[in-house]
């Protein structure tokens, strides 16, 4: 507890009375209080550091009276012990005629040896009681290591626990749980950030954050080169509920042109379905069929036969376990054909036996004797794919399988856009994107896309998961191009607080530098400001800053910046023209190049000419730049300087 109220010994029952206190001679503010039920109790008391706060003389005599009725003790206590429990008590307790009726402190082997009690009973008997040892000092390091504080000191680092049957070695315990903690900081330091493919691999033994950057990479691509973006409105990462309900958010980044922004949502759905040349939709009988066609994609639903039959492979070949998956998307699709084409393929090869499910696919209508074979099947089976296919030869109808909550739910969405009626459409998906929400279900970004109720959802993802990483890299394509969110703000300083503490600067630096590239404006506005330089290099004569370009790559210097052979080389100020200083090694002038003045990758030398690089080698992008010695001051060629002090340990200047 932070704070406990609590008496001094156990009076639950009545007649309970304190009978002795008897002050430790050697630990500092210990004493002891033993009560009349054979209860001992020792406490460790403690002072706080700082005085505690007295009114000023000036203050008035209202302000006087508040200070005065405060708490104004120094005292508390640090931590107790029960060193002995009353005799009633249920899992401790004793005879009444054993318990403990006098004490004091005593010391076994020197102070070394600790502290005890010497007690007294009823019968004259005579018993020592062992007061417990002040517990050590326990800390998590910024290497995730276990530190103890103890006689001592020592760690346990994180390492995978081999499975042992009967193993009991807690320090394997203690490291394997380490190691489990330890997951963020590995996914950080293997690249885990904003490429979707690198991602999957990464979080690979996690199927639901696999799907989740399948999802992401969905959106991306869907996304890509202005692919959801129509003559006035950009509907960039809108999920399915946006996309079917007419909505795009109140980011006015959406808008592109708002002056003669006199096109609908849905006709700016229709226009991207066009642009995106998808077939006529097959379906229910609908009044959206652009919208159904743009929500089947973000499902990842393919339209053309052959790309349907392609995946399916694609999904055979993965192994056993996504056998029924192919067979029955293909069914979900509409394409049987193809299905039975599959099934007949895996029995043929004997990788798949046969339990008369081709003949049911294959039937236009399901018999009463086989409709009960279906639902023994579906009860018997574990694969939710081969469950929902059962259920709808079962019930004879789609609901059966947008029902089947196992059954993921990009598929189970696509099943409801193809085949539910509008108005049963837009009931299910208020319910499932509701439902999603609210129980962090990240699958649930088909519903929400990277929109504003991806913040809902992944709000509900980290109070269930603690997974803050995920949430902050996933929510970062959209946060503050299409989304403005404090919240998000605060877990993207909480996730940088993270790599602070991992010594992962080049990750976070990594994290800054791509998300402010992602967050542009379609107009080229910058919606981050990068942050300032911490370090500049200033011509010691004038005191300009010797930078060729600024950030956007355009060139620093003013209008009267030199433009010789010298400047382009870095070699002189570009806004006085004095020399830089030399090299304090080669002798040579130092100098800044610029980038845009450097040779291109086409126009380098082949490794045959002079100074080209031999095949196998990569040059030092540092070679040329300047580096200074932080105790003296003198200026080197980066590459210079690493090759004298490799060698030598004192600089290269005289005295």
């Amino acid at each position: 507890a932070v704070l406990e109220f609590k008496p001094a010994v156990d009076n639950s029952t009545s007649g309970s009375a304190i009978w002795s206190v008897r002050f430790s001679g050697i630990i500092r503010g210990r004493f002891g209080v033993l009560s009349n039920k054979g209860e001992v109790k020792v406490y460790d008391t403690s002072q706080y550091q700082m005085e505690h706060d007295r009114p000023h003389p000036g203050q008035n005599s209202q302000n006087q009276a508040d200070e005065t009725s405060k708490w104004s003790s120094r005292h508390y206590v640090k931590r107790s012990h029960n060193i002995q429990y009353p005799y009633f008590h249920e899992k401790y307790g004793q005879e009444e005629n054993e318990r403990v009726i006098a004490f004091d402190f005593m010391t076994i082997g020197g102070l070394r040896g600790g502290q005890a009690a010497l007690a007294l009973h009823p019968d004259r008997g005579v018993d020592i009681i062992r007061v417990p040892a002040t517990p050590p000092l326990v800390n998590i390091t910024a290497l995730n290591e276990l530190a103890i504080f103890a006689d001592q000191p020592f760690s346990i680092k994180p390492k995978k626990e081999e499975a042992r049957p009967g193993s009991s070695d807690p320090n394997l315990v203690i490291a394997n749980i380490l190691y489990q903690g330890n997951l963020p900081r590995r996914r950080c330091e293997a690249g885990y950030l904003f490429n979707a493919q690198k991602n999957k691999v990464i979080v690979a033994d996690d199927p639901s954050l696999v799907e989740l950057w399948d999802l992401i990479q969905r959106l991306q691509d869907l996304a890509k080169e202005d692919g959801m973006v129509s003559r006035t409105l950009d509907l960039s990462y809108l999920g399915v509920f946006s996309i079917w309900n007419n909505t795009p958010g109140p980011n006015v980044n959406r808008i592109i042109d708002d002056e003669n922004n006199q096109e609908s949502f849905e006709n700016a759905v229709a226009q991207i379905a066009d642009a995106k040349d998808y077939p006529t939709f097959s379906g229910v009988e609908t009044a959206y069929p652009a919208h159904r066609q743009l929500c089947l994609s973000m499902c990842r639903w393919t339209f053309a036969k052959d790309s349907l039959a392609g995946r399916c492979e694609e999904l055979i070949a993965l192994g056993p376990q996504n056998h029924y998956k192919a067979i029955v998307l293909a069914v979900f699709h509409g394409h049987k054909d193809v299905a039975l084409n599959l099934f007949r393929s895996l029995v043929q090869r004997k990788q798949m036996q046969d339990i008369g499910i081709g003949a049911v696919i294959a039937c236009e209508s399901v018999s009463a004797e086989q409709r009960d074979m279906c639902k023994w099947m579906a009860e018997e089976s574990t694969d939710p794919y081969l469950q929902a296919l059962l259920s709808y030869f079962v019930e004879g109808n789609w609901t059966a399988v947008i029902e089947t909550s196992n059954l993921p739910l990009p598929d189970r969405v696509a099943v409801a856009c193809k085949y539910l009626s509008d108005e049963a459409l837009t009931a299910f998906l208020s319910v499932a994107t509701t439902q999603a929400i609210q129980e962090g279900n990240v699958a649930g970004i088909v519903l929400t896309g990277l929109a504003e109720q991806a913040i809902d959802l992944f709000q509900a993802y980290i109070a269930r998961t603690d997974d803050l990483q995920t949430a902050v890299i996933a929510s970062a394509f959209t946060n503050p191009k299409y989304v403005t969110n404090m919240r998000w703000e605060f877990w993207k300083e909480n996730y940088f607080d993270q790599m602070q503490r991992w010594q992962a600067f080049m990750h976070r630096t990594r994290f800054t530098v791509q998300h402010n590239r992602m967050a542009v404006t379609r107009d080229g506005r910058r919606l981050i400001q990068s942050p300032p330089g911490q370090a500049t290099l200033r011509c010691k004569h004038c005191q300009a800053s010797l930078a060729r370009r600024d950030e956007d790559g355009r060139p620093a210097a003013g209008e009267k910046a030199f433009t010789t052979p010298a400047a382009n080389a870095g070699t002189i100020c570009p806004e006085c023209g004095r020399h830089m200083p030399r090299c304090g090694i080669c002798m040579h002038w130092l100098g800044t190049p610029d980038p845009a003045a450097m040779p291109s990758q086409a126009s380098a030398p082949s490794t045959k000419e002079k100074g080209g690089v031999p095949e196998g080698r990569k040059e030092d992008p540092m070679k040329n730049f300047v580096a200074f010695c932080m105790s003296c001051s003198h200026g080197f060629h980066a590459h210079h300087a690493k090759e004298w002090f490799k060698r030598h340990s004192m600089c290269p200047v005289p005295d």
